[in-house]
């Protein structure tokens, strides 16, 4: 879980908003993306799956993700050993897109993904399927 934020503060200046005891804010750029996924200890616990994408509303942001399959070298060869996905969000469209390139492709590849749009208003989720080209408006 991400602790709450107060968005759409002047740049520069801090927010102030009251965290509980225990907590572990999270301090972001307006338009950050930050991908989550579920604790692993090494490279065969690659889950596949699904994966939480995170939206800081407030900027234009953007992050590519790149996989590779955890055990050989072959992500050294240009395009054949990963698979890069670039998200692009627009905040005044309010809408995430993502594009997959690279001829790599695994069962442990993330094939689903939660995204969470954050701003001061609140949260906006939705799940879809990666491995191509998407968006989805938050």
């Amino acid at each position: 879980p991400v602790a709450p934020i107060r968005a759409g503060v002047a740049p520069g200046l801090l927010g102030v908003a009251p965290i509980r005891a225990g907590a572990n804010p999270r301090y972001v750029r307006p338009g950050a993306i930050v991908t989550l996924s579920p604790v692993i200890q090494h490279t065969g616990e690659m889950p596949g799956g699904s994966l939480t994408v995170f939206v800081y509303t407030g900027a234009d942001g953007s992050f590519s993700l790149v996989e590779d399959d955890g055990e050989t070298l072959a992500y050294q060869i240009a395009g054949s050993g990963t698979r890069s996905t670039h998200f692009m969000w627009s905040d005044r469209d309010r809408k995430l897109s993502w594009r997959a390139s690279g001829g790599f492709a695994c069962a442990r590849c993330y094939s689903q993904a939660t995204f969470v749009a954050i701003s001061s208003a609140g949260r906006v989720t939705s799940s879809h399927t990666l491995g191509g080209n998407g968006s989805v408006t938050l």
